[in-house]
């Protein structure tokens, strides 16, 4: 009940800040990919709000708060029972993730589409153009969002994984949450060199150049996290 519980709030609020962004978005912007872009803004090392960044962590973070919850319900209540039914963890671990990456999906998703419908519903205009963010393009903007936010919510939730899977204290989530949120700040990851906050669509402004390396830093961090789950369940002596 509680992790329903937690999961409806989390839903309601991220709803919410869509619709009424705190931002402003509904008033200062003219098509729906510029309320898109401020909604969703986030932070960078130029622009920093607080109510945007604590929307950014209610969504990402938040989404990894249940996961956490989920996980930890699992390891210590039907991990052994579901065990049974593989031969392995690796495909354990397969069929345990798998949901998580559909559900990360869904979540960017239904945010979308939620935010373009309240923005038609404002009267914004449809066109294929981003006034807020002179040079940038709505297709890199697209890219960003879905792409580079579906890797930082998997990143995010490999990392979470890791730690819970080595401690198995319900403390060290809260901890690791408190983490990814002190390393997404601007001014300890200028250099975009820590795998938290990259998402966030004011790195739009940086041009196409920024959006392809933000991928691939978290394609490489992806990679590393994968190797160090396998590496976890191999110490374990669990054969493929």
């Amino acid at each position: 009940m509680p992790q329903i519980k937690n999961t409806v709030i989390y839903i309601v609020l991220c709803l919410l800040g869509v619709i009424f962004p705190a931002s402003g978005a509904g008033v200062k912007t003219s098509t729906v990919w510029d309320r898109l872009y401020i909604v969703f803004f986030g932070f960078t090392e130029q622009r920093f709000f607080i109510d945007s960044f604590v929307y950014y962590c209610i969504i990402f973070l938040g989404f990894v708060y249940l996961f956490q919850m989920h996980l930890s319900i699992v390891l210590t209540e039907r991990i052994y029972y579901q065990l049974i039914r593989y031969p392995s963890l690796y495909r354990w671990f397969g069929q345990f993730f798998r949901p998580v990456m559909l559900k990360g999906i869904l979540l960017l998703t239904v945010l979308f589409c939620v935010t373009i419908i309240a923005g038609v519903l404002e009267g914004k205009s449809l066109n294929l153009s981003l006034t807020e963010v002179p040079g940038s393009s709505v297709p890199m903007l697209v890219y960003h969002f879905f792409i580079n936010g579906f890797l930082q919510l998997m990143n995010y939730v490999l990392i979470s994984f890791i730690v819970i899977w080595i401690w198995k204290k319900g403390e060290y989530s809260l901890i690791t949450l408190g983490i990814l949120m002190v390393l997404s700040l601007p001014i300890l990851n200028q250099k975009l060199i820590f795998p938290s906050g990259l998402n966030s669509l004011g790195h739009v402004g940086g041009g196409e150049n920024v959006i392809v390396q933000i991928s691939i830093i978290l394609l490489i961090y992806l990679l590393v996290e994968l190797f160090i789950i396998y590496y976890l369940f191999k110490k374990r002596g669990v054969s493929l």
